[in-house]
């Protein structure tokens, strides 16, 4: 792709960003930089991208220089002929915007300021051009979540994404003592350090101020203050005024900014307006404990306030964390220690694909599966966590999408409201429909919205027919797979959207299928049975999460597969039994012995059983607590019926939460009737829980005879009695036994290798 992106100038935070943006991105794209307001005799040099340097003819009054400005920004952009134009920072993207009106060339802007502060004080005239030029942009970039809020009701109709800043690697970083003792005062001053432009809206006059009551109580203090503008003059007259001249030294411009820092002791930035502050984050890289001045709520989502640094919001809260830090040698350490790993929270590495993800930018491979980013459940969190491991493994670029299906209010009327953990699906829904780029745990995931049709859920749910709507959708979907050389989906809706894109564009394709797509959804829904057959004909090759399903789909069709396992996360291992016990105590359970069902209530998981299992259980062991994590149909059935029972519900859980549940589970059921390969089974392992499941799908592939019951005759009381043994036997775990999501793809990986 011809990517154009346009800064300002050379200098400043926002150039910054887009020079080093424009050199990341160079290495796969054709990427060149314009800067619209070039520093005259300035070298500038940006490895492996074009420069282009505007320079416009003189004009008198402001509305012929602006209107110039206008026509050599359109005439330079229309010479590079870009298939995609990045703006940043707002005073540079409205010109672009209304430059190219017209030209049918694709504008993202990326938004670098607090637009609550900006637009405040914002004149009426530059508010209004924001206004008309804003609505032309294709996607508005924002950095952090909380500034994008602030949009949705002003630019409605636009596509939206959070992307913060890069913070490249310290070049220096701070050396602390290897042991501090608190109770010797620390030798020598307390270098406190500002890096900052001189400006009216950095606040240094403020600075100052807290810096005057901070050297009262701490004596031995000495401020540096790097940076150079046009309140110099005023601020060192400020300094002396103060009595604090020769404790504050203006170092102005420097080139080694940090290496000061690793040389100093403390941060301090007291800014009434900031977008997101690189000096803030450099400081926090190089090992320095930070404190800022909360100008807005985005900085909560750099800084965890009181652990890695300080966001006091008043003047007296500042100067007290900043004396208390002074004071404590300890205690600067360690929350510099800790403001360390904020590099690799904003490295290249986590940033970049974000950037790549919201300028449509496309690498060799695609993963595509449609599924519920609000209620994510094993077979969601096992797409998500195998496409983040394949990206991680291959050496080529994979982008994920995500076909995120969306109520709109008609269809909430008729259908009623969904729920989650926390709350109405719709609430969420009206604050994420716009979002066009999303991180889900370690991935980036690309988001397709859907909105979901009346018609289409009564002729399949109610009257068993194909839907019409759905299908055309998938198949439009396909016209993002062009330029790709593997697509690789999921289940029924994915497999469509890959036949598509072989038809279209020749691309091979890859399904994978997870359990109910090839065992359930066929039979009970006729319709879509042939239509499934096809797709496991025409693929280049079908996954299977078990051979048992592997070879349930022979009824269904013939065709090339492979037997590709679900595997655990790394944020499910064994807990030191201190962490257990706490857990047990705060859910009021410490003296029970804890059996958790996981997953949804429905039919096919048999959850009309548990009620009878459970009794059968507390029947022989009295002191077990029942916890049901999940939701689904026959809740309500399920609660009802084991009210004499000490059952613990817990409804839909958190991925990030699972691990907690099964550590304090001593044996894990799963009495389903049918299943694929179980996420939960594997997670419970890596937990050293024991399991009881089905002796059905593929569960005896991953659990030996004894840990399983066949169905049939007195199913209940087997099963039940299968689970007290367990209980009264505890067998040893082995949770390094079970597979990581980098094993298994590192075996997909080996299927994609003549293809990409």
């Amino acid at each position: 792709m011809r990517l154009l992106i346009v800064a300002d100038g050379f200098r400043g935070g926002a150039s910054f960003q887009a020079r080093t943006l424009a050199t990341l991105l160079s290495d796969r794209e054709e990427v060149a930089l314009m800067l619209i307001r070039p520093e005259k005799d300035l070298y500038i040099n940006v490895p492996g991208v074009k420069l282009i340097l505007l320079e416009y003819p003189y004009k008198r009054g402001r509305i012929a220089k602006f209107f110039s400005e206008l026509k050599t920004i359109r005439k330079a952009i229309a010479a590079f002929a870009p298939d995609k134009v990045l703006s940043f920072l707002n005073s540079v993207s409205p010109k672009v915007l209304l430059s190219m009106t017209g030209i049918g060339i694709p504008v993202v802007v990326s938004e670098r300021n607090d637009p609550y502060a900006d637009r405040a004080a914002g004149k009426p005239l530059n508010n209004f051009l924001w206004w008309l030029s804003y609505r032309k942009a294709s996607h508005v970039i924002y950095q952090f979540e909380n500034f994008r809020k602030f949009f949705p009701g002003k630019y409605r109709s636009r596509r939206t994404s959070v992307v913060p800043n890069i913070v490249l690697p310290a070049a220096a970083k701070k050396k602390w003592p290897a042991e501090i003792d608190g109770s010797v005062p620390h030798e020598g001053p307390v270098r406190i350090i500002a890096v900052s432009a001189l400006a009216e809206r950095k606040r240094l006059d403020r600075l100052l101020n807290y810096f005057a009551e901070i050297h009262k109580a701490c004596p031995a203090t000495v401020l540096s203050i790097c940076g150079d503008g046009p309140l110099r003059d005023l601020l060192e007259i400020h300094a002396e005024t103060l009595g604090i001249k020769d404790h504050v030294r203006f170092e102005g411009n420097v080139t080694d900014v940090q290496k000061r820092m690793a040389a100093s002791d403390l941060f301090l930035m007291t800014s009434d307006r900031e977008g997101f502050p690189n000096a803030l984050v450099e400081a926090m890289s190089a090992g320095l404990p930070c404190v800022m001045l909360k100008c807005h709520e985005g900085l909560s989502e750099i800084i965890r306030h009181g652990y890695d640094g300080f966001l006091p919001e008043s003047d007296e809260a500042f100067v007290g964390i900043a004396i208390k830090l002074c004071r404590s040698e300890k205690l600067r350490k360690m929350t510099g220690e800790r403001a360390a790993a904020v590099a690799d929270k904003f490295s290249p590495a986590k940033i970049l694909p974000l950037w790549r993800a919201a300028l449509g930018l496309k690498g060799e491979a695609a993963v595509i599966f449609e599924d519920n980013m609000f209620d994510r459940k094993g077979a969601f969190n096992a797409k998500t966590a195998r496409a983040y491991a394949l990206s991680s493994v291959v050496p080529y670029q994979v982008d994920t999408y995500l076909i995120q299906t969306f109520y709109g209010p008609l269809v909430s009327l008729f259908l009623g409201k969904r729920k989650t953990v926390t709350g109405s699906i719709e609430v969420e829904e009206e604050d994420m429909s716009k979002m066009d780029v999303l991180t889900i745990g370690r991935l980036v995931v690309r988001i397709i919205p859907h909105r979901y049709s009346i018609l289409d859920h009564f002729l399949f749910f109610k009257l068993k027919m194909r839907p019409l709507l759905f299908p055309r959708f998938l198949k439009k979907c396909a016209r993002i797979t062009e330029g790709y050389k593997i697509v690789t989906v999921h289940s029924l809706e994915g497999a469509i959207v890959g036949m598509e894109a072989k038809r279209r564009f020749g691309i091979p394709y890859f399904v994978t299928w997870h359990g109910s797509d090839i065992h359930t959804k066929p039979y009970k829904y006729p319709c879509i049975k042939a239509l499934t057959a096809d797709a496991i004909a025409k693929a280049t090759l079908n996954f299977f999460v078990s051979r048992d399903l592997r070879d349930k789909s022979e009824r269904l069709s013939g065709g090339r597969k492979a037997v590709l396992y679900n595997a655990a996360d790394s944020i499910f291992y064994t807990r030191r039994k201190g962490s257990v016990d706490s857990i047990k105590k705060g859910m009021g359970i410490s003296h029970k012995t804890v059996v958790t069902f996981a997953g949804n209530l429905v039919e096919i998981k048999n959850a009309a059983l548990l009620p009878d299992i459970f009794r059968a259980i507390a029947a022989k062991r009295p002191d077990t607590a029942f916890v049901i994590a999940g939701d689904g149909k026959l809740l309500n059935y399920v609660e009802k019926s084991t009210k004499d029972l000490f059952c613990v519900f817990l409804g839909s859980v958190e991925k990030e939460e699972m691990p907690l549940i099964l550590n304090i589970t001593s044996v894990l059921i799963l009495p389903s009737k049918d299943e694929g390969l179980p996420l939960v089974v594997l997670e419970a392992q890596r937990c050293s829980a024991a399991v009881v499941a089905s002796r059905v799908g593929g569960i005896p592939e991953v659990l030996p005879d004894r840990f399983t019951v066949v169905p049939g005759p007195d199913f209940v009381q087997r099963f039940a009695d299968r689970v007290v043994n367990m209980l009264d036997n505890p067998p040893a775990p082995h949770p390094e036994r079970v597979r990581s999501w980098e094993t298994t793809a590192r075996e997909e990986a080996a299927f994609y290798e003549e293809y990409v």
